[in-house]
């Protein structure tokens, strides 16, 4: 932390006493990754991203201003405070400190509608900023296949939708991303059935634990690993090619796993291809729906990530069923292929990647020069980002400890005295779970700030697996627990695109997204491994899945105490900004900069609102003083982030 900002001993001893004599100066901008907080401050000043690219660092001047009459009884309860002892005197200004902010960040949201809503997903931001920034280091103009799509001169500036229609049409968009989700991760979720059969029957010759649960490690770390390259491909080959290719490589899948009779067939089959076409077909579809919505494209994300759990119901307890009816995995794996088949069909011919109806005028599409659109995706500047590097170690470990929970259900079920049947069941109430906990995690993360909900739920569902999974032994039970840990589980998934784009910005997502996928990819591949490597068939205490339910709640415990380190990082830019910010104002109104002068503003300050922006001036600059004490104030500072 700068030294500016550390107080000696006897500052910190008479912090309170000389409250009012705090005066503080405009303090410099941080360097890395300022965005917008509300509308621009017409004093705004820049601050350079890792790309060498301006970011704007001020915060609405309006908004803070326009809380002094929410804030102004803090004088005279600080006034009439001295009689308090002193922990009551700190309690008090910690509370009006933190309502203060929370109404700043309030009147924010208020001026600027646009703040609530969902950021285009990753393959829509990936897109512009690959035309974007690949036309900047090229020097050719260049746009982006929805800026040349959406390129209308007859639409009023005033209109941040751009006419995207948010209705209509749009719902069917919806549905069909939805049914492709079903057709994908739904269908990779029955994967926990199709292991319990291979694990109790041996099907395979020679196979072992490891094996099995590398097929479908193999699926999920393939398809992460394969998201940047999709990204580049879809430029180049178009959308619609791109998802037909990866059905036939997923039929293809599914159909050839049915008649492998060699370990290594099922490896190429039901891990490699379907783990390939699942980052042709996935990551290509999560590009429409921005074009589609825009007011309402958080309840619609909502609906198209509860496929997934939609199809682990529907495929978990299909599959179970054709198990008992044919007595092998066969004919199951051949109804997945045909039914995802038929989904994905429909799903891509109902399908429109942007509005029949608009714009009037289109722009041809340029593509990016190949070498400069790998640049963009595989910006090596993000790696040394402490931000983003956070956000992938807590990806990394909530995906281990969710992977861990979908394949390990069913197995756990049958290792204390429950059928096959019993098993798939509980995976589909777990799925259940996840059709309605995923669309909440996303409404509270904007409510609460995804940051703190991504801080407060893995350490809650952490505990839930001490306190709750270890001691479900009976059917009830642990049916009781796959539904909480489906309305639960799924933070990571929901946040982890979003955080994205808070921390590292618009125009390095791509690399952001990339990396993060990258680094994911390998853990994930070997998450149900270990977990099945930790298997204690020899249990004394007849728990042998013990040591992977210390593993799982662990895996969640240190992700959302990770967490912490990343809110420390943002509760101080914020702060910084908000400190800049009224720094201008008091610095503007007592004339201390003449270029700065606005007499506006000198104006509308009176008296007691200039008291106010000082004790808010005090108050940053406490909170952002060096130090343990200090960091630790700011990584606990109750504040929506």
């Amino acid at each position: 932390m700068n030294e500016k900002y550390s107080h000696t001993p006897e500052e910190e001893q008479n912090s309170i006493d000389s409250f009012n004599s705090h005066r503080v100066s405009p303090e410099p901008p941080p360097a890395l990754f300022y965005e917008t907080l509300g509308k621009i401050c017409p004093n705004s000043q820049e601050a350079h991203g890792i790309d060498g690219t301006s970011i704007s660092t001020s915060i609405d001047n309006t908004s803070i201003r326009s809380q002094r009459s929410h804030f102004s009884h803090v004088i005279s309860r600080i006034n009439s405070s001295a009689s308090q002892n002193p922990l009551a005197q700190k309690l008090s200004l910690m509370i009006d400190a933190v309502r203060d902010d929370n109404l700043i960040t309030e009147k924010q949201r208020a001026s600027d509608p646009t703040m609530d809503l969902m950021p285009e997903t990753g393959l829509s931001l990936v897109q512009s900023q690959l035309s974007h920034q690949a036309s900047r280091i090229s020097g050719q103009p260049c746009m982006s296949a929805f800026e040349a799509e959406h390129a209308d001169t007859n639409q009023p500036d005033d209109d941040p939708s751009r006419g995207i229609p948010d209705g209509g049409y749009s719902w069917v968009i919806a549905a069909c991303c939805c049914l492709l989700s079903v057709a994908t991760w739904g269908s990779n979720a029955s994967y926990g059935v199709f292991l319990n059969y291979y694990l109790s029957l041996n099907y395979f010759p020679g196979a072992t634990s490891f094996h099995y649960a590398m097929i479908g490690g193999l699926v999920i770390g393939t398809s992460l690993a394969l998201s940047p390259f999709v990204f580049i491909f879809v430029s180049y080959l178009g959308l619609k090619p791109t998802m037909l290719l990866g059905i036939v490589i997923q039929t293809a899948g599914y159909m050839l796993a049915s008649v492998a009779t060699n370990i290594w067939q099922l490896f190429l089959t039901q891990g490699l291809m379907i783990g390939i076409s699942f980052a042709l077909i996935a990551t290509s579809s999560i590009a429409i729906l921005p074009n589609w919505f825009y007011y309402k494209r958080a309840l619609a994300a909502g609906l198209t990530v509860s496929g997934a759990g939609i199809g682990g119901i529907i495929f978990s307890l299909s599959c179970q069923r054709l198990m008992e009816i044919t007595g092998n995995h066969r004919w199951p794996l051949r109804m997945v292929g045909v039914v995802t088949f038929f989904c994905c069909v429909v799903a891509v011919c109902l399908i429109k990647q942007y509005p029949k109806d608009y714009p009037q005028h289109k722009i041809p599409f340029q593509k990016p020069p190949l070498r400069q659109a790998i640049r963009v995706v595989f910006n090596p500047k993000i790696v040394t980002f402490l931000p983003i590097n956070i956000v992938g170690f807590w990806f990394s470990l909530c995906n281990i400890g969710y992977i861990t929970l979908l394949y390990s259900m069913s197995s756990y079920a049958s290792s204390i005295g429950l059928t096959r049947k019993q098993g798939s069941n509980v995976t589909a109430v777990m799925n259940l779970g996840q059709v309605f906990g995923r669309p909440g995690i996303g409404y509270l993360s904007d409510k609460l700030g995804r940051i703190n909900f991504s801080v407060f739920l893995p350490i809650l569902f952490a505990i839930l697996i001490f306190a709750f999974w270890i001691n479900a032994t009976s059917y009830g039970s642990l049916i009781a627990w796959a539904f909480v840990c489906g309305l639960t589980v799924g933070c990571a998934s929901v946040n982890n695109q979003p955080m994205a784009v808070d921390i590292a910005g618009i125009e390095m997502f791509p690399a952001a997204f990339s990396y993060m996928s990258v680094i994911v990819a390998f853990p994930l591949t070997f998450a149900e491994v270990i977990a099945l490597e930790l298997k204690d068939k020899t249990s004394s205490l007849g728990r042998p899945f013990l040591h992977t339910q210390i593993l799982c709640g662990i895996m969640f415990l240190v992700a959302g105490l990770s967490m912490f380190i990343l809110r420390e990082w943002k509760i101080r830019k914020v702060l910084r900004q908000r400190q800049l910010a009224i720094s201008e104002i008091v610095n503007t109104h007592k004339g201390i900069h003449e270029k700065l002068k606005d007499e506006t503003i000198a104006k509308i300050l009176k008296p007691e609102e200039v008291e106010v922006n000082d004790r808010r001036l005090w108050k940053y600059r406490y909170l952002l003083r060096g130090g343990v004490a200090g960091y630790f104030s700011r990584m606990m500072y109750p504040i929506k982030v």
